[in-house]
């Protein structure tokens, strides 16, 4: 991990007290002098480099594997020794002290410290040691070992000369969990105490830092939820008890002790100390004005922020200055012939043009069928009188004659024969794409409608209901209904029909019923009775047709009429 001394070192220069706790022995004389924190990109500490005397050898690794052993605070378990210790060569970090003649260790800090006052402590290497030597212990280390337990005892038979006890319950496995018990169990703290496998360190020590630990370390092995040993160390030292001692599985690594056999430096650090801003110094003279830099690169877009709410309208401004007209566009394609809506009334004549010039004289056409009388429009206005003529001279005036008897009215002669209609046959169609359901909707002029006057289609003519078919579009899902042909309400059939209320009528034998099957598209047709009054329909009269479903609905309809022109 990237690291640079703190903001702390380079401020203040670490100027720490230091406190030194335990006494020096023939063994060691394990002191800190000066710390280092390091902290990485983020300025989060993340290491120590620690300066001092008698840290014996410098080996990486995690707690109870690196050495020396380095504990903060009430951190537990101890420190772990970097595996890059490069952080003392002084060409790569200038020590802030004199280096000569000291050892140096670099180790991991918790991820995440917070910032305070801290004890760091430090134990060099501890030659054999025990209660004879030493006195009470405040710290002991296991090593689990495979093969041993208390049949291989360094106390055992035990007897009156000792009060550790073991009692085996089960062969030796692993890995296993290390449980304190009894009466003292608060007053310890085991790490690790879970998963251990042989060969590993367990340490205990007392939970107020630096005491003595109490009289019954109680330990229970145990296999799962299976105890499998039980280990009882007298560590009030009444028991012999000493470096290399076995109990049951358990092997006496380390004896540390508060007193003779302390080989243990500490120091006071402090971690994210800021010290007091010294007095403002003089202002220097005005530097000379420095050329200007090249201009830097374009900063990324930042993102686009939230739109915020629409504002109140504003004033209308004034109407602008009407524009050009455009140029004419193209004249579009002719459209569909639309169906042919109901006569109008005539129009007033209109003034009569001048008189033309007489063209010459066309071949004489063929006679072409009389077509259906239109109504007599109104009378126009009567034009303006023309310019009197230059009058003639006058004739010689003749003898007067006789006045004759007026004659006899002759017979009036035979009718003529009347002349061919030009209305035929003819089929008319309409349909609708807009849903229809159980309600039902009448279909005329493109759409529906829920009212026949709305959207029936005129006949121009008069004409005769011969039948008619429809088609309902069903989609994916079939569904069956019915098709009713609808006319305008006449006074001869609405006796016939029941239906004088004025909201659209009805030809009764018109109607058909269509399956529900046939997807997407479902037919039916009616012939209508030739006895049928209400077939007939005079010119003006308009149709439509009534579709519904017996439930849900079809996606539209359409049908087609025949009509028969009649005299």
């Amino acid at each position: 991990m990237p690291w640079k001394a703190s903001k702390c070192y380079r401020i203040l220069s670490m100027i720490l007290v230091y406190l030194s706790f335990g006494s020096t022995t023939a063994y060691a004389s394990v002191e800190i002098h000066e710390v280092q924190v390091l902290n990485d990109a983020s300025d989060q500490p993340v290491s120590l480099v620690i300066y001092g005397t008698d840290f014996g050898t410098v080996s990486a690794g995690g707690p109870g594997v690196g050495t020396p052993v380095v504990y903060i605070g009430t951190q537990v378990p101890a420190l772990t020794i970097a595996s890059d210790q490069s952080a003392c060569i002084p060409s790569l970090n200038p020590p802030p002290l004199d280096q000569t003649g000291m050892d140096c260790v670099v180790t991991d800090l918790p991820y995440l410290i917070p910032n305070g006052d801290y004890l760091l402590w430090l134990e060099g290497e501890v030659p054999d040691a025990s209660c004879d030597v030493n006195g009470k212990p405040t710290e002991l280390t296991f090593i689990y070992s495979a093969g041993y337990n208390c049949a291989n005892s360094t106390y055992y038979p035990y007897g009156d000369e000792t009060k550790h006890e073991c009692v085996d319950s089960g062969s030796m496995v692993e890995p296993v969990d290390f449980v304190l018990t009894g009466k003292d169990a608060p007053k310890f703290i085991m790490v690790p105490d879970s998963d251990i496998s042989f060969g590993d360190s367990v340490t205990v020590m007392s939970t107020t830092v630096g005491a003595n630990l109490s009289n019954n370390l109680d330990i229970e092995i145990r296999d799962g939820g299976s105890l499998i040993e039980f280990v009882s160390v007298h560590a009030s030292c009444s028991s012999p008890l000493e470096t290399g001692d076995y109990i049951g599985s358990l092997y006496l690594d380390k004896f540390v002790a508060v007193g003779s056999g302390s080989v243990r430096g500490h120091y006071d650090l402090t971690i994210g100390a800021i010290g007091p801003m010294g007095p403002e110094g003089d202002a220097g003279p005005q530097g000379d004005k420095g050329d200007k830099g090249d201009k830097g690169d374009q900063g990324d877009q930042g993102k686009i922020g939230v739109t915020g709410d629409t504002g109140a309208q504003g004033v209308q401004g004034k109407i602008g200055v009407t524009g050009d007209v455009g140029a004419q566009g193209d004249k579009g394609e002719t459209g569909a012939q639309g169906v042919q809506g109901k006569i109008g009334l005539a129009g007033a004549d209109g003034t009569d043009g001048a008189q033309g010039i007489q063209g010459d004289k066309g071949d004489k056409g063929d006679t072409g069928a009389q077509g259906v009388q239109g109504k007599i429009g109104l009378a126009g206005p009567a034009g303006a009188d023309g310019v009197d003529g230059v009058d003639g001279e006058d004739g010689a005036e003749g003898p007067q004659g006789v006045q004759g008897k007026i004659g006899l009215t002759g017979p009036a002669g035979e009718p003529g024969v009347p002349g061919e209609s030009d209305a035929g046959d003819a089929l008319l169609c309409f349909s609708s794409t807009t849903s229809i359901g159980t309600q039902g909707k009448f279909v005329g002029l493109g759409t529906n409608s829920g009212n026949h006057a709305d959207i029936s289609i005129v006949i121009p003519f008069g004409a005769r209901v011969s039948g008619f078919v429809a088609k309902a579009s069903q989609g994916n899902s079939p569904r069956s209904g019915t098709a009713q042909l609808m006319r305008d309400v006449s006074a001869e059939c609405a006796d016939l029909m029941g239906r004088g209320d004025g909201s659209g009528g009805d030809i009764p034998s018109a109607v058909c019923s269509w399956p529900a099957e046939g997807a997407p598209n479902a037919t039916c047709a009616a012939v209508l009775d030739v006895n049928d009054a209400c077939r007939d329909l005079p010119a003006l009269d308009s149709l439509s047709v009534h579709f519904n479903t017996e439930n849900g609905s079809v996606e539209g309809g359409s049908a087609c009429v025949t009509l028969e022109a009649y005299e």
